[in-house]
């Protein structure tokens, strides 16, 4: 359901932005990201949690902006996915991260694959290209 909401949200964009930015997209898409970010800030202090933020070693904080890089990145695929198909082709296509995290972490975290899960992953993957092809 949220990914409906950001995809109808990002994909129309702010009102009265009519002009597009970088790869197509609607120009207030990096705002939204920020705003995000001051969100979950916002959350921390509210809870009195952000005194822990200064105790998050480098490692941890470049591990964690890579992954808001690789998240940024995503979505900007994603949306440009669907401008240029429609979105009963692309969002089944999205949906097989899950496999590909299935696989990942069983090659990378040593996770082990008991059959509910491999079963789980094979029928994922049939779907998406079934409804993508179809």
């Amino acid at each position: 359901m949220g990914a409906a909401l950001r995809c109808l949200c990002r994909r129309h964009g702010p009102a009265g932005q009519s002009g597009r930015g970088a790869c197509g997209l609607e120009p207030g898409h990096g705002a939204e990201d920020q705003r995000g970010a001051g969100v979950c800030l916002g959350i921390a202090l509210a809870l009195g949690k952000h005194g822990e933020l200064r105790s998050l070693d480098r490692r941890t904080c470049l591990f964690l902006a890579l992954s808001g890089l690789a998240t940024g990145l995503s979505w900007l695929c994603y949306f440009r996915a669907l401008q240029l198909g429609p979105a009963s082709r692309v969002a089944p296509l999205d949906k097989l991260s899950v496999p590909l995290v299935m696989v990942l972490a069983w090659l990378l975290l040593g996770e082990k694959l008991t059959v509910p899960v491999v079963a789980g992953g094979l029928l994922i993957t049939a779907g998406a290209v079934i409804i993508a092809l179809g």
